[in-house]
């Protein structure tokens, strides 16, 4: 058998650098398909981490996470921000308290729920009655509960009132104010009804928390059985 031809130093050299060149492609396509993948997987990449400026048009509470590697960046919340509403509060004049808190349940003059009138901040037909058979325009706070309600000076509940004008609906009432409703009734301030004002404020909304803590720090508060003091 022929022995086989001999290879120049040359030949030698060429094969080695191609068998070289083709190791290191080999072991370079793995770790390209891993770059590929990672970039591809959500949420946050390693990075610049910064506070986001305070200015026009930049949101206060928010991160900024400035990727080094694509020049690119993902804002992340920091905080709840807080979310403030129009809420209908009765206030006494006198002692500034708010003696009962007014909520979705409250009674109106029209005997209708505070729930089933527009809400505050609803426009021009902000307070009205959703009920389209009631004539309603402004809910009007009428301290109850349950079946126990506030009477006008003419004896009567305010429910038997005209949500309108206010003036009693019983015939041949003769007693109920000039003005329309208006109650004796003292409330637990130890201030008459008349000190009372209903106003719209801007509150902030209470997270779950800070509502369990108020109950547990004022358990009075919305105690409405404590409201039924009678006539002074």
């Amino acid at each position: 058998m022929a022995a086989p031809p001999r290879l120049s130093a040359s030949t030698k050299g060429a094969l080695a650098s191609l068998k070289a060149r083709r190791a290191g492609a080999g072991s370079a396509a793995p770790a390209a398909a891993a770059a590929v993948a990672a970039a591809a997987m959500p949420g946050p990449r390693p990075g610049r981490r910064r506070e986001a400026a305070e200015g026009p048009g930049e949101e206060e509470g928010v991160e900024e996470i400035e990727n080094v590697g694509d020049g690119g960046s993902v804002c992340l919340p920091t905080a709840q921000q807080p979310r403030y509403k129009d809420t209908v509060v009765w206030q006494c004049q006198n002692c500034l308290t708010e003696c009962v808190k007014v909520g979705p349940e409250s009674r109106c003059l029209c005997g209708h729920r505070l729930k089933q009138h527009h809400p505050p901040g609803d426009g021009k037909g902000a307070l009205s009655c959703k009920d389209p058979r009631c004539k309603c325009k402004c809910f009007f706070y009428l301290v109850a509960e349950g079946s126990w309600m506030l009477r006008c000076e003419c004896k009567h509940k305010g429910v038997e009132h005209d949500p309108v004008t206010r003036q009693c609906k019983k015939p041949n009432c003769k007693k109920c104010p000039a003005g329309g409703f208006r109650s004796p009734w003292v409330c637990n301030c130890d201030c008459p009804w008349s000190d009372h004002r209903q106003m719209v404020v801007q509150k902030r909304v209470l997270t779950v928390e800070e509502m369990i803590l108020q109950q547990a720090v004022n358990p009075d508060v919305n105690n409405y059985g404590a409201l039924k003091r009678g006539l002074k």
